[in-house]
Order: structure tokens, then C-alpha cells, then sequence
């Protein structure tokens, strides 16, 4: 209510505004009120994040920047630097005061000499590429939706660029002779806002086509993450999450022409499978194996809705694609030994691709590999049965157990 109270015009006049900001960032500042609690901060700080965002106030997005910037330096005491609201909020000044440097109109010459004086889209970018992997999860949504935001309102060759850096972090913290596969060295967390800004990037088409064979690799790594913790426990559920809805966006956003486009030859995860003749039958295996076998129940759903949104989509293009759709129901992988059984052999009954991958599947950390033994005794019946749907079935699964015990 005060940031469209100020914003008035006749409030303007009266120079409500500025005034507000000031106060405002006197009770964020530490060395001003050093002994105040977090909760004394937050609101404040909540004001200038609706404040930063309106353009008719764009004279004061300098001053609120730079008191945002303040919050964020490795050395600062303020509370607000480790508090997840605090954080998100500042990711959201950012955000505005990047944008508002992109589109700002010819009369806001306070704004436009403050950006072309300092590196401020730079810096927002790189305060976000960092935020991505930050350790709080609201933080992260924050992080990955600002960066599909400023992507979108930049120049295609500049968002190219920064689509690309974010495809490449992938590969931070991979040992050198690791493949895109090997999760167990990376950050959990930064995978989790590298996808979820990547999904964003591609709701709002923001990349283009002749990225798609990266993005994909990515995306379908994404989907297959899991480390495990000291405990046994699986990490990475967030992060397969975050993959359905990148290729969910995928699936919308790009047309069939373009997605057929993509040599699927040259794609790491097609390699053993002998039908994938194009990129979206083979998206359509993966989303298979991940709705059937994943042990998350938000993760099968939402491989589901994705591969009826392919299928939906790109018409005629993947392999008994409307029984699929009905075999591999959104409410029929809600329960996992179902979809681990039931679902699983349905789905191999319609092509011998499919039994192919589940075969494969199930013999790894989805099935046999699973961390709790009803699972694993789920995984065991679901590979029987697959095995006597075949001539050759128990030389196949046998075949694979041993080459997944190397």
C-alpha cells in the first residue's frame, strides 16, 4: 500500500518518496541500527523491493541498488545477508534495478547514467548465477526466475551468452575425468537452480533452437540425479523435479519442426536405444523410466504430465503415444510399487524399446539400488515379469545385472 501510495503523482511532488527510501534504508543499514532484530529489517526491506519495481519511481532505483549491494558484501554483519526472506528480497531489487536498466525511457536520466557508469547487469547476473546454488531453497526460485526474467528483456545474443554460462555451470565441481553422469562430486543445491533456471529460460522461449542439444543433455542429467547421503538417504529429488518442468516447457514451447531438428545421434542418453530416431521419442523413453520407477511421487507425476504433454503436443511422433498416455496415467504412478509393477510392464507390452529401457532401468539406483527394501522387493517383481514377456528376456536381464555390477 505505501509503495502505490508514493508512487502517486501528486505524493511525487511532495517528494513522499525519496524520503520514504531514505528511512527505509536507514533501518536496513546496520551501522545505523546495529541492535535492531531481523524482523525490524524485513519490512523495510519489502518496501524497497516494491519500490524498485515501478518505473515511475526509477530515480530512486540507484540509492535502493546500492544499499542492496551493501547487504550482499562477503565481510557484512547484517542479518539480513543469511536470512532466506532477506536474501530473496534482495535477489528481487536486483531483479527490478537490472530491468529497469534495460528498458528505462529516455527521461529517466538518473537510471540511465547510474547503469552506463557502473556494471550493474553484470553484477546482477553474477550475484544470480551464485544465488542459484544458494542453501535456501525460496532464495533459489528467486535466483532462477530474475535470471529468465532479465534473459528475457536482453538482446538474443546477450541472452544466448548467459543461457550458455548457465548450461556450462553445470559442469562445476565434476571431476576431470567424470562424464555429465557423474553426480557425485557436484552440488546438489546448484543443480537445483541451474535446471529450475533453465526451465524458466525455456517457458519464456528465451533459448534458442541451436542451443537445444546442450539444454537437453542437461535436462535429461537433471533428470536422473541422485547422490546419496551419509545416512543412505537419497538426495536430488528437487533437482528431477525441476528437470520435468524444464522438459514440460520444452514440450510447449518449441515446435515439432524444431525438436525434430535435433540430431538425436549425437545425444549421450539415446546411445543404446535403437528406436530413438528422433529427440522426442527419446525424451518420451526417458520420461517413461522416470514416472514408472523414480521414488518420488512428485517426480513420477510430474514425468507424467510431461510426457502427456509431449505427446500432446508433437502428435504422431512417439511410439503408441496415446496408450501411453492412458498406460502411464498421472493418478497410476501415484503409488510407487504400482508404477514399479503394474505400470512398468504395461508400458513394455507396447514396444520392445520400452522394455528395453525399463529393463535397464530397474537394474540401477531406481530399482534394485533403492534405499528401502519394499522398493528393491518391488523392483525384483517388476524385473520377473519383465523378463518373461520375452524369448531372450532372462539372458537380457541377466546380462544387464552383471553389467550393472561392475
Amino acid at each position: 500500500m505505501l509503495a502505490r501510495l508514493v508512487a502517486r503523482p501528486d505524493m511525487q511532488k511532495l517528494g513522499l518518496a525519496g524520503s520514504l527510501v531514505s528511512y527505509a534504508i536507514g533501518l536496513v543499514n546496520p551501522e545505523t541500527v546495529p541492535q535492531r532484530p531481523i524482523y525490524d529489517q524485513l519490512g523495510p526491506l519489502r518496501l524497497l523491493a516494491a519500490l524498485s519495481s515501478s518505473s515511475d519511481l526509477s530515480h530512486l532505483a540507484p540509492s535502493i541498488y546500492r544499499a542492496c549491494e551493501v547487504i550482499c558484501r562477503a565481510d557484512s554483519t547484517n542479518p539480513l545477508s543469511t536470512n532466506a526472506i532477506g536474501k530473496r528480497l534482495v535477489v528481487k531489487i536486483f531483479r527490478n534495478t537490472a530491468i529497469l536498466s534495460l528498458r528505462a525511457p529516455g527521461n529517466a536520466s538518473e537510471l540511465r547514467s547510474f547503469a552506463e557508469s557502473t556494471s550493474i547487469l553484470e553484477d546482477v547476473i553474477d550475484h544470480l548465477l551464485t544465488s542459484l546454488g544458494d542453501r535456501d531453497t525460496p532464495v533459489r526460485y528467486a535466483a532462477a526466475k530474475a535470471m529468465s526474467l532479465i534473459i528475457s528483456a536482453l538482446p538474443p545474443d546477450m541472452g544466448h551468452d548467459i543461457i550458455q554460462a548457465v548450461v556450462e555451470s553445470f559442469c562445476g565441481g565434476m571431476s576431470r575425468t567424470g562424464t555429465l553422469t557423474d553426480y557425485h562430486t557436484v552440488n546438489a543445491l546448484k543443480w537445483h537452480g541451474l535446471t529450475l533456471a533453465l526451465s524458466h529460460a525455456l517457458f519464456k522461449r528465451s533459448a534458442s533452437t541451436e542451443q537445444l542439444p546442450e539444454i537437453l543433455e542437461v535436462l535429461v542429467a537433471a533428470l536422473n540425479f541422485e547422490q546419496r547421503a551419509a545416512t543412505g538417504s537419497s538426495i536430488g529429488t528437487n533437482v528431477r523435479d525441476a528437470a520435468n518442468f524444464g522438459i514440460w516447457s520444452l514440450s510447449r514451447r518449441y515446435t515439432t519442426s524444431e525438436l525434430l531438428a535435433v540430431d538425436s545421434g549425437n545425444l549421450s542418453f539415446v546411445e543404446w536405444n535403437v528406436k530413438a530416431i528422433s529427440v522426442i521419442q527419446a525424451m518420451a523413453t526417458q520420461l517413461i523410466l522416470a514416472a514408472c520407477s523414480d521414488p518420488a511421487g512428485n517426480v513420477r507425476r510430474g514425468s507424467s504430465a510431461a510426457l502427456q504433454e509431449l505427446i500432446g503436443r508433437h502428435p504422431n511422433r512417439v511410439i503408441e503415444g496415446i496408450s501411453l498416455v492412458q498406460v502411464v496415467d498421472y493418478q497410476a504412478v501415484g503409488l510407487r510399487r504400482r508404477g514399479l509393477i503394474d505400470v512398468a510392464a504395461a508400458a513394455a507390452r507396447l514396444d520392445h524399446s520400452y522394455w528395453e529401457a525399463l529393463v535397464n532401468d530397474i537394474v540401477g539406483w531406481r530399482g534394485l539400488g533403492s534405499a528401502d527394501v519394499v522398493s528393491r522387493e518391488a523392483a525384483a517383481d517388476s524385473l520377473a515379469r519383465l523378463a518373461a514377456m520375452s524369448t531372450d528376456g532372462y539372458i537380457h536381464v541377466a546380462s544387464a545385472l552383471k553389467k550393472d555390477s561392475k
